[in-house]
């Protein structure tokens, strides 16, 4: 569970099938685990992903105060 390569590794495979509501629960569980792990690639990689999907998407209004309320 706490096996942070894991579960980067299985997010992009969630990614990689389109399951990107999976993909953010393992990275919003990263950066809330270990800020400083690989550069705080949890946060950045959401914040990508965010972007990527466009600041209305559902998964975006989801995810992104959950990310702001795991940093405060």
């Amino acid at each position: 569970a706490n096996d942070l390569d894991a579960r980067y590794q299985r997010a992009a495979r969630l990614l990689a099938d389109d399951d990107f509501a999976g993909a953010m629960a393992e990275l919003l569980t990263i950066a809330r685990i270990a800020r400083g792990c690989r550069h705080d690639i949890g946060r950045t990689s959401l914040i990508a992903l965010f972007d990527l999907l466009g600041n209305v998407h559902p998964l975006t209004r989801q995810y992104r105060p959950l990310l702001s309320e795991s940093l405060h």
